[in-house]
Order: structure tokens, then C-alpha cells, then sequence
């Protein structure tokens, strides 16, 4: 090699160029734009991004439209727990039975683990 390049000593650039010759510079591009893609994901709440997948109008498998619909039913009983558990605090100011405070803890532990249930 050191003939063909017409230098006594070979550098690691010589052989591989400037950088790491074995795929970094693609894996480091793919890696930026998939951090990119989680970002612009991570902006969206749940919510809007399961209304952009239903406008899309995708062609989901049937495992798929069946997690869509599970993570509907899920964030639906999260409105109606916290409805309640707002009609239940209005109420607090004339003091809570208690039966009342019984179901705002229960609504609290519940809207947690539908909370963990969605976002996993």
C-alpha cells in the first residue's frame, strides 16, 4: 500500500478514508431521523394521534383494530371515571359520605391503571 500511495508511512485514513469506513455515517443518519420521527410522535397526544389514524384511513390487521379499540373503550372509561369523580367533588364543599369518599379513592386507583394500561 505504501507503494501505491507513494508514502512511507500508511494513516488510517489513507486506508479508510476520512471516518470510520464500516457503516457509521448511515446508522447515524437512520438514527437521526428515527429520533426525529419519536419527537414529532411525542408532541401528539393520544388522542390526536388516534384521530389522525382513523382519518388515514389505513388498512389495519385485525389485531391492530382490535388494540385501536381496546385503547378506545380504555380512554373512554377514563372521561366518564373523571366526570364523576367531578360531580363527586362539587359536592365536597357540604362534606362527603362515607360511601362518596370510598368511590373518588376507587375512581383515583382506577383512572391510574387505565392511565398505565393506555400508555403501554
Amino acid at each position: 500500500l505504501a507503494a501505491t500511495t507513494g508514502k512511507s508511512a500508511v494513516s488510517a485514513e489513507d486506508l479508510h478514508g476520512v471516518g470510520a469506513g464500516w457503516g457509521f455515517t448511515a446508522d447515524a443518519a437512520a438514527d437521526a431521523r428515527e429520533e426525529k420521527d419519536e419527537e414529532e410522535l411525542d408532541r401528539h397526544g393520544l388522542e390526536a394521534l388516534l384521530a389522525m389514524v382513523r382519518k388515514s384511513e389505513l388498512r389495519l390487521s385485525a389485531r391492530q383494530q382490535r388494540l385501536l379499540e381496546q385503547i378506545e373503550k380504555r380512554t373512554d372509561k377514563l372521561a366518564h371515571i373523571a366526570q364523576e369523580s367531578s360531580r363527586i367533588t362539587a359536592k365536597e364543599a357540604d362534606g362527603l359520605s362515607a360511601g362518596q369518599e370510598a368511590a373518588l379513592k376507587r375512581n383515583e386507583e382506577r383512572a391510574g391503571q387505565l392511565t398505565e394500561q393506555v400508555e403501554s
